[in-house]
Order: structure tokens, then sequence, then C-alpha cells
């Protein structure tokens, strides 16, 4: 049965804090220098997505990163460039901007092939403006002068050194030439600043941290939704254009006691190639990474937009939406459904809402059975804590392991209320026992008869009886046959051959 979070408001998130202490560093440049490339090659992990075309990246991406034995946090920025007022372009300079003034040492980057340009000086004064920051000191600034592969004119170096950030460092981020002289700088502008060491409890607890992705179709509130989850309305673009998010976003938040990474993804119109081959290469792209996002992730949080559900048939599930649930099951994660856009609903209407999708996921995602469906509004912060508590909830199921004795004792209860189904010969099947073989998503092994992974039905209604039974609701249950080797067949399933029995020995 689903089951359906209560309908509240929420109170501010004050309990809300960005999980990394490690010294941050951002990268800004104007467009088209490297600046996703050069993030990249230091997370050695192809996290931002790169083109030719500028304006690739829009939002801020950060990831912790280990330079040698320096460990810093470093920010992907979008690319410099003046904007005019209320545009995308402009909300995508303040995302710099905003980089720029938290950071403790800012990376400015060049293109060490084409040398310095008047917008590079444009822009490195910019950035002299804007360097006091929250902490209330001076942002150290290391010039960096990319595509410096092969021989390049000394006086393109030249140039970038009357920037006024000092000589600067070449480096090659597609080939990954130049890390010691970063090296050298980076350690030059981090002194001073502490950094936290890592013991050995903290390395292990790591592996265990809550990875929530919220993904979706375009412009149902994902970025509005982690804006007032983070307590940052700046941290991801939003906006009513649809299709604003390209790169996954990464960002830590605690949430009483835990540490999870929210992940912001780009809008998603289906799982198939041939969804994707409608959209542009930048957007296709980005619904890739959104997919890529859905595997790495523990629980994942369905963003649907409430007002878009009525059709002259009543309540449908959209069909977009169930072909992502699907692959969110099938790629056994912890699935959340979130109705945003709540307080559009009339106060009336809301419980038959609920009720109606509840009924229409169930029918078109039968193997997502137990998934809570959690109504929020994300603009006006109301019951987003639930989202976190929920997700919070089906990761500890995802991980927890039950013991197989009552596993067992469960299993007499369940097949006396069963009918088992017919193996060869018209005989009932039989289940010995069963056992819980591993955790994430939590796997069962059953045994018995021969060709009982064949009673795909059976199954699926063993697995749901598991679901209610042992607390798993949205968490993917899975199940495995075995059955006792047969002496008389080999491993393809044929016949023996007959051995001659032993003559009896003469007298």
């Amino acid at each position: 049965m689903l089951r359906v979070v209560a309908w509240c408001t929420s109170q501010p998130l004050r309990w809300f804090a960005t999980a990394t202490a490690l010294p941050r560093v951002a990268i800004i440049g104007r467009p088209n220098t490297g600046k996703s490339t050069f993030f990249n090659r230091l997370t050695n992990r192809r996290l931002a997505l790169t083109d030719e075309a500028p304006g690739m990246t829009r939002d801020r991406l950060e990831y912790p990163v280990s330079l040698f034995d320096l460990r810093f946090t470093l920010i992907d920025t979008p690319g410099l460039e003046d904007a005019s007022p209320a545009s995308l372009e402009r909300d995508m300079m303040v995302q710099s901007q905003l980089a720029a003034e938290q950071a403790d040492v800012v990376i400015f980057l060049v293109d060490g092939r084409e040398g310095i340009t008047s917008v590079d000086e444009h822009f490195a004064r910019w950035l002299r403006r804007h360097l006091k920051n929250h902490h209330g000191h001076t942002t150290r600034v290391i010039c960096v002068a990319n595509k410096c592969e092969g021989h390049l004119p000394e006086e393109n170096l030249v140039e970038a050194s009357r920037l006024g950030f000092g000589e600067p460092v070449p480096f090659s981020a597609m080939h990954g030439e130049g890390r010691i002289g970063l090296f050298n700088a980076m350690k030059d502008a981090l002194e001073g600043i502490e950094i936290p060491a890592v013991d050995a409890e903290q390395a292990a607890q790591e592996g265990d941290r809550l990875r929530l992705a919220i993904v979706g179709r375009p412009n149902v509130g994902k970025s509005t939704l982690v804006n007032a989850l983070v307590g940052d309305p700046t941290r991801c673009l939003t906006g009513p254009t649809a299709g604003i998010t390209r790169d996954s976003i990464v960002t830590q938040i605690s949430f009483q006691g835990r540490e999870i990474d929210l992940v912001d993804t780009a809008g998603i119109t289906g799982v198939t190639p041939m969804s994707f081959s409608k959209h542009s290469k930048q957007d296709a792209r980005g619904m890739n990474q959104s997919l890529r996002a859905v595997r790495f992730a523990n629980v994942v949080a369905l963003l649907l937009d409430a007002t878009s559900l009525a059709s002259d048939e009543g309540i449908k599930f959209p069909r977009k939406e169930v072909a992502i649930a699907r692959h969110v099951t099938e790629n056994g994660r912890c699935l959340t459904v979130v109705a945003n856009k709540w307080d559009q609903i009339p106060a009336g209407e809301r419980k038959r809402f609920l009720r109606d999708i509840r009924a229409s996921f169930g029918a078109e995602v039968p193997q997502a059975a137990g998934v809570q469906i959690v109504p929020i509004s994300a603009l006006n912060r109301d019951h987003i804590d639930s989202v976190l508590s929920t997700a919070v909830h089906s990761f500890d199921r995802w991980n927890s392991r039950t013991g197989t004795g009552l596993l067992n004792r469960w299993l007499s209860e369940f097949l006396r209320g069963s009918t088992l189904p017919l193996g060869k010969g018209g005989k009932r099947m039989r289940i010995r026992y069963i056992t819980q073989v591993k955790t994430r998503p939590p796997t069962f092994c059953v045994f018995g008869t021969r060709g009982l992974e064949k009673a795909e039905a059976f199954l699926r209604e063993m697995a749901y009886a598991i679901q209610q039974e042992f607390d798993l609701d949205g968490v993917p249950v899975r199940i495995h046959c075995r059955a006792p080797d047969n002496p008389y067949v080999d491993e393809n399933g044929k016949p023996r051959p007959k051995q001659a029995s032993a003559s009896p020995s003469s007298a």
C-alpha cells in the first residue's frame, strides 16, 4: 500500500548548513578559457559538461579535490560576460560573483594560446573590486594560463603578468601538464588557512553519506526545491524558462546530524537515446548526466507538478514520470514521489487528489509498491523537511539486513496464505527457506524447486509482501532463486551420460 505523508506547514529551516569545511577555490574567467575542462582535470572526474560553444556552464559546481597533499573544494563557474539586467546571462554572472566573494582563493583562468584580451583586462579589474568576501579578508588570486601545451609565444605569459595577479602559472587542462607549478602556487595561496585533517573514522563515514538526487521533467521546480533545502535562494539558477539547469549540481548539507549530498539535475523528458534525439546536443548531454546521477544516488526524489496531473479522465500519472520511476527502481535506488505546487490545489480537494495520485501511480508502476508521496510547495518552503526525513528513512532501510530466522518465520506465514505455482508435471513447487544475501538494495535468495525463477507473478507478490512486512516502502527488493543441484543433469540442463556399472570381480 502506498503511504502518503500528511500536508502541513514547515518552520524556517535553521538547522541546514553547508557540510564542508575545506578551503574554497573558485575558477573564474571569461567564456571558453577551459574552466570546466580544468575543473574535470583536477577532480579526475567528468563532472562538468564541456563544449566548444560558450555558455555551457550555468551554475556553480563544487567538488572536494586533492592536489598532492593539498585538500580544498574546487568550484567551477559560468564564464564572465557583461549582460543586460533580468537575463539568464546576468544570473550566471551573479553565480560567478558569489563564487569569487565566498572563495578563499580565486584561480583567474586565461587562454595562454590566444593571449590576453580586452575582456580579460576588463574582468581582472572587475575581480579586484569584488575581492572582499564574507570572512572579511582579501581573497588571494592566482593567474593560470591554460592551453599551454607545446611551445607558446613568451609574450603571452608576459601579458598575463600585467593583469596584477603575479606571474601566471602555465597549465594544460587538456593534457594535465603543469600540476607541479599549480601546486606550488596553491600552497603559497593557502598558507595560513586551516585545512581540517581527515581521520580514519571520518573517511569510513564518507562511504555512508546519503546521496539524494532530485529528478523530474523540466520546469517542475527542482532547482527551487534544492535552494529551499540548502537555505540559499541563489545556490542554483531558477526561472520560468524550461531547461536552465544543465549540469548535475551537488551541494553538501546537514539534516538532523546526517550528512547529505543533495544533487540538482537537468530536466529529463525520457530515458532512452531516442528521446534525447529530439533535443539540442547540450540539453541531451544534460539529460544523460541526470540519468547518471540516478545511478550514483542512494535515494531519488521524483518531483512532479501536482497542478499538471488532472485530465478529462481524472488524475493520471504522466507517461514521462512513469518512465523515470521505472528507471530508478530498475537501478535499485530508493524512490520518493514529491508532489510540488501543492498550495495551488484547493484545500477541499487535496485528500481526494492524493488518493487518486496513489491509485494512478500504483497502477502504472507496480514494482514501486509502497512509495511515499510527499506533497510540498518548494516556493513557499512548505513541508520540504519531509523530503529529507523520508529520504533518510529510505536510505536506512536500503542499508538494512533482516535475520534468517525472522525471515523464515515470516515465510511460513506467507506460504500459508499463498498458492505456490505449478511446476513440471503439474506438481506444486516448494520453497524450503529464504535468506538475505546483500543490501543496497536488499536482496534475498529463495531456495526451492527448480524453475521457481520463472514464476514472475508469484515472486512479485513475495517481494511486495517483504516490503510491507519489513518496513521497506519505497525500497526496491530483489529476489534470486536457487535449487539443489540435480545429479542427473549437467550445468546446461542436459542429461548426464549414464556410467557403465562395474563388472563383478571373478573368483
